[in-house]
């Protein structure tokens, strides 16, 4: 449930500029000239960004477009952390260059605000090294008009009062809010219905991105807005190869590899919670997670091995984490996978290297289902880097509005029964055809509790 006033929206709220601090709707939308402004965020690879403003201004009149310049507006923009840093200082206090000035459809100014990849003053997180994670800014946004604003028919119009309202990020804010019954957080993303069941993709996040419980901090944003693993597999380019898809995205309470097999029953409890209020096939679940999440990937395989399609684990941790203490993912499990799975490069301590030395594998481990190869093949094909498993299964005729296309964007072929395997990366498109594995097992859930592969219908 999303909390209907939070501290930060009241500091939101609170953040009026230039003449008078007031309440949205109170004291401001009296005074003559006095308008809210939103903040505008993009989720980039190095994490969010406020990349925008947009300042209510339709409501004045119609202003003319000629009179908008970058120099019309200047902004100010103040950052803290929402917990203790242990004087680590992870905000911010300075003014954000504004690149360019225009009119929206509705007739708002958007301020476009000069942003990129690690640029100091546009992000929303800050990286509390003491506690390894990401937390949500406290941001107050100022404003200031430097020149009037001319309407269309004449009149010059210098605005009196700036409110800051909403923090607004499309992508994010496509993925709803959920928390499960043994309290774990979670987003997820519905593609639109059209009443057949979809496939549902599980993203865990790094390590970086769970909770902060001892400082009361669980805030199931960070999520999605210190990456764009999550939000990758929502785009519209992604939908389009998966044929539509459900996302969810858990939050730990503090980082997966803290407690693998404790938080494994939980994750799995939210995809039965998704599977019973949402259409999904429950005969294409995916898992995958980078770093912290890489290794829980991997681990849900070993805990849950009839639950997933297939697994995606991306630089996962598997060996121990200091000398002295056992693997992660034991060489017993990762070798009694049975998952069909593509994956990066692993890490950890390896060789008899020195504790919290990360050497990448030379090859992925474990090796793709050795069920899932044709006979006469060697047991484990040559892969040239990471991969991605097509998971929407036999085409249907009417479906053909969503072609099968490859990451590269050339053509890939979908025949049924067929689980299609195409490269990210290289120079040449590498597309092999591995038959499906095994029919799933049909009947009542196993006795570790998996779900079972059903062709409809929800859990029981």
């Amino acid at each position: 449930m999303v909390k209907a006033f939070s501290r930060r929206t009241a500091l939101a709220a609170g953040a009026g500029v230039t003449a008078g601090l007031a309440l949205p709707g109170v004291a401001q939308a009296a005074q003559p000239g006095a308008v809210t402004f939103t903040l505008g965020a993009e989720t980039l690879d190095g994490g969010e960004q406020v990349t925008s403003i947009t300042v209510g201004t339709a409501r004045i009149g119609p202003i003319d477009p000629a009179s908008l310049t970058p120099a019309t507006f200047s902004v100010h923009a103040r950052a803290s952390s929402p917990i203790g840093t242990g004087g680590q200082d992870i905000g911010y206090d300075l003014d954000r260059p504004v690149t360019a000035a225009r009119l929206d459809r509705h007739g708002n100014v958007v301020l476009e605000l000069s942003h990129a990849e690690g640029q100091a003053g546009g992000g929303t997180l800050g990286y509390l090294d003491g506690k390894a994670r990401n937390v949500r800014l406290d941001l107050v946004y100022t404003i200031k008009q430097n020149s009037p604003v001319r309407l269309r028919h004449g009149r010059s119009v210098t605005l009196t009062a700036f409110t800051q309202g909403r923090l607004l990020n499309p992508e994010a804010d496509a993925f709803t809010h959920h928390t499960s019954r043994s309290g774990m957080k979670y987003r997820l993303y519905s593609p639109a219905s059209h009443g057949d069941r979809r496939p549902l993709i599980v993203w865990l996040h790094g390590g970086g991105e769970g909770a902060s419980l001892p400082d009361g901090y669980y805030d199931n944003e960070t999520t999605l807005r210190a990456n764009r693993g999550a939000l990758g597999f929502a785009t519209r380019e992604a939908q389009s190869i998966f044929g539509g898809a459900h996302v969810v995205a858990p939050q730990c309470t503090s980082a997966w590899m803290d407690d693998g097999p404790r938080f494994a029953p939980l994750i799995h409890e939210i995809i039965r919670d998704v599977s019973r209020t949402r259409p999904v096939d429950l005969r294409r679940v995916l898992v995958a997670g980078c770093s912290n999440g890489g290794y829980m990937s991997l681990k849900m395989t070993t805990v849950y091995p009839r639950t997933f399609a297939a697994s995606v684990p991306v630089c996962g941790v598997v060996a121990a984490r200091k000398a002295g203490d056992p693997p992660l993912v034991p060489d017993a499990e990762l070798a009694a996978i049975g998952t069909p799975h593509v994956a990066g490069r692993f890490a950890g301590r390896r060789h008899g290297g020195p504790a919290g030395q990360h050497r990448p594998r030379a090859r992925p481990h474990p090796p793709l289902d050795r069920h899932a190869l044709r006979p006469g093949r060697p047991e484990r094909p040559p892969v040239p880097g990471p991969l991605v498993v097509d998971l929407r299964g036999p085409q249907r005729p009417e479906r053909r509005r969503y072609p099968p296309l490859a990451v590269d964007g050339r053509p890939a072929p979908v025949k049924p029964g067929v689980t299609t395997v195409t490269r990210l990366s290289g120079t040449a498109p590498s597309t092999s055809d591995i038959p499906a594995a095994r029919p799933a097992r049909l009947g009542p859930p196993a006795p570790d509790g998996e779900l079972p592969r059903r062709s409809s219908g929800s859990i029981q």
